[in-house]
């Protein structure tokens, strides 16, 4: 199954999702500054010692650089160590410069070295002044200079710096809203629990660096080992987390594969669970057609959509070679993606690749493009992951392909069954037909050669007359098996020309089978159009089929009308018969196939419309049956001849 989906209707759902994310990032901007300003008048807790805000602002820069990363599905959430610095700048700082400090030292670490997008720059800062501007209101609300080192103070600041990150949990999940992400209420809670144990946690390191520092300045180094060693813990328990899902995920992966009926379906699969578990925006798996040859197949899925499923490409030689390099090489992160030869329209800032090797060699390669919220980058262990996830999609195209290779034996034995089965029919068909005119013609022959002189002359005259049709109808057995054998080798040589209908139907009607009782043909022709441009030994073959067919299987009378139709000339040949059985009408076109047999009459082979149809065909036409008013019509189509060749004359009947 191949499907296409245009990259331009997905780069405009991008950028709507961009600007409702500025649309969201301007106003908190906005209200942050408006809050530091409101603030400004307000001093610091006097009596304690002060630290400028530019000490304060590295502070908070090592704290952002220093984060920890949850991930649900396509969306990461960050939590870090920037409450243990905010909690010393609530008690040491001017309300302005901890609000300056705080903005300065994330945007440093949000450009410098997350390297972030403006508009998640502008929304990080904007939600960060607001969460720090509630957290000083809420603080120095509870708090004062007398109470400040005593438990009044410590509970304020818990409280503060709890309500502050329930905002910032509220402000993220309303910035992945309308970003188009989703989250149920049980990760939203799951988040919300581990943010605010671990801004709990750094509260009460702040807290005892803060006490350190004003009972014991020069002991204020044993606050800084209880950071580092949670950052570690809180490192190590993500990464373990991470490693769990990764291999569920593989898991998953694995019984998805396995279990997939059809390749296109597999390599979805593939790319979706590469997705998945290595946290990208794009994967892209292409398989070579065979070895050597520049026809691929390539299947491209992102966050957003399936944009392209087993969709045939030709490869230039720079893009062979390449793709060539990615199929041979083993699996590593890659440097240098613009000389791949990605999309022109999609930026790729980091991806990973690993190869597709089969029994036979290498079958393409599964490439991973952008890690998601530019909050990390690919390394090795996601090339090894990934390694072992190719290794799964190797395994599965193969049972693919021997699945659809065993189907496709299976097929052909049975198509190969019924070929012999056709054959053993058409042999006794055949044997039967021509058995059928042979015989009358061996047997009268054999007559007039045993008791000529016993026959009066008259009767020796009736049996040639009988030998003489007995011959036509085996000639035109015979006949119709070579044309047929012929059009269908594609070695059949139609002579198109203009035709008299009138004189080309009159010399089948004379010398057919179907003569009244007096001895002249018994079928009313009525001409309308009279000039045609066709073969005329091909007509008249189709004519005497339709004819002979009329008289197997129509009623009693059958009759002849030409006309001009829709830029053609229309032979109808009809007759009051009880037509073909509902259903089969395209069947009777099929070489050696009969709808019905009549009684009384000998069984066809079931080649002369099939050989009439493809003669039409030949000749720049068509011929189709159909049922009207009780009536079997079968509408023989042709080219008209050029007016300044042959001009129709209407002709008013023919008996």
């Amino acid at each position: 199954m191949v499907q296409l989906k245009s990259s331009s209707r997905a780069q405009r759902r991008s950028n709507r999702r961009l600007a409702s994310v500025w649309m969201l990032a301007a106003p908190l901007l906005a209200i942050g500054a408006f809050l530091a300003w409101i603030m400004a008048p307000m001093g610091r807790l006097g009596g304690l010692v002060e630290i400028p805000f530019w000490v304060l602002a590295p502070a908070f820069t090592l704290g952002e650089v220093a984060v920890v990363h949850l991930r649900f599905r396509k969306n990461a959430h960050s939590f870090s160590m920037s409450e243990v610095p905010l909690i010393v700048g609530l008690f040491s700082t001017f309300p302005l410069g901890l609000i300056v400090a705080q903005a300065l030292g994330s945007f440093l670490a949000y450009t410098l070295h997350r390297k972030q997008t403006m508009v998640r720059v502008a929304f990080n800062v904007g939600q960060g002044a607001i969460v720090t501007s509630t957290t000083i209101w809420i603080f120095r609300s509870l708090a004062t200079e007398a109470n400040a080192l005593n438990y009044v103070g410590w509970f304020a600041a818990l409280i503060a710096v709890t309500a502050g990150v329930s905002i910032a949990n509220v402000l993220v999940h309303l910035a992945i809203r309308i970003s188009g992400g989703r989250n149920t209420m049980k990760e939203v809670g799951e988040v919300l629990t581990f943010t605010l144990m671990g801004a709990i946690v750094n509260t009460f390191l702040g807290l005892i660096f803060v006490m350190i520092l004003w009972t014991n300045p020069s002991a204020f180094w044993l606050a800084v080992a209880p950071p580092v060693v949670l950052y570690v813990a809180y490192r190590a328990y993500v990464s373990q987390r991470l490693e769990r899902a990764r291999l569920q995920s593989l898991y998953e992966a694995s019984r998805r594969l396995h279990s997939a009926p059809q390749i296109d379906r597999a390599v979805e699969i593939a790319c979706n669970e590469a997705i998945s578990m290595l946290d990208a925006e794009r994967a892209e798996i292409v398989l070579f057609s065979e070895v050597g040859s520049r026809l691929a197949y390539r299947t491209v899925l992102t966050t957003e959509a399936t944009e392209m499923t087993m969709f045939p490409v030709v490869l230039t030689e720079g893009e062979r070679d390449i793709a060539g390099e990615l199929a041979e090489s083993p699996a590593r992160v890659l440097e240098g993606l613009s000389r791949y030869g990605l999309s022109s329209d999609y930026e790729i800032k980091d991806g990973v690749s690993a190869p597709l090797v089969g029994s036979a060699g290498a079958l393409g390669y599964l490439l991973v493009t952008n890690r998601l919220d530019d909050v990390s980058t690919f390394v090795d262990a996601d090339a090894r992951l990934l390694a072992t996830l190719a290794g799964h999609v190797t395994v599965s195209l193969e049972n693919g392909r021997l699945e659809d290779s065993l189907e496709e034996l299976t097929r052909l034995k049975d198509q190969l069954e019924q070929e012999v089965k056709s054959k053993d029919e058409f042999v006794a068909s055949v044997s039967h037909e021509l058995r059928t005119p042979l015989t009358g013609i061996v047997g009268l022959s054999h007559e007039l050669v045993a008791n000529r002189e016993y026959f009066e002359d008259e009767e020796v005259n009736d049996l040639l007359v009988m030998i003489s049709e007995q011959s036509s109808e085996l000639s035109n057995i015979v006949e119709d098996l070579l044309v047929g054998a012929r059009a269908d080798a594609g070695t059949l040589v139609i002579k198109p020309a203009s035709i008299d209908l009138a004189k080309e139907i009159q010399a089948v009607v004379a010398g057919h089978a179907l003569l009244g009782s007096d001895g002249h043909a018994d079928v009313p022709v009525t001409m309308n159009a009279n000039a045609a441009r066709a073969d005329a030994l091909r007509f008249r073959q189709i004519v005497r089929n339709l004819l002979t067919n009329a008289a197997r299987y129509g009623g009693n009378n059958v009759w002849i009308e030409t006309h001009r139709e829709a830029g053609r000339v229309v032979v109808l040949v009809m007759d009051d018969g009880r037509g073909v059985p509902v259903g089969q009408e395209a069947a009777i076109f099929e070489a050696y196939q009969r709808a019905h047999n009549a009684v009384g009459q000998p069984a066809s082979v079931g080649l002369g419309l099939s050989v009439a149809r493809k003669l039409a065909r030949l000749m720049g036409g068509d011929l189709r049956y159909r049922r009207v008013n009780d009536t079997s019509v079968f509408e023989l189509a042709l080219p008209l001849v050029s007016q300044n060749v042959v001009v129709d004359k209407p002709v008013s009947s023919i008996v």
